[in-house]
């Protein structure tokens, strides 16, 4: 899957992208036109950030979990 710099609101991630860039292409996530590159690149990040978390009985969605308390995602609500 291809990302864009424009689906993160954290400024490492966003830079990780334009730096790794494949060029410049439609986002298969948000749909806009920017620097793209393939979402495997976070793979190993996301890997060792979901580490962080265990199931709980309540089962809330890991990405709102994320969100509410990294803020890495736009358009993702806390």
């Amino acid at each position: 899957m291809k990302i864009c710099d424009l689906c993160f609101n954290d400024e490492e991630m966003q830079l990780t992208v334009r730096n790794e860039s494949i060029g410049i292409g439609i986002c298969e996530a948000c749909g806009k036109e920017s620097s793209i590159i393939d979402a495997d690149v976070f793979s190993g990040f996301f890997n060792e950030l979901l580490g962080c978390f265990v199931p709980s009985e309540e089962g809330t969605d890991v990405v709102h979990l994320i969100q509410k308390d990294w803020n890495v995602f736009v358009g993702v609500d806390k």
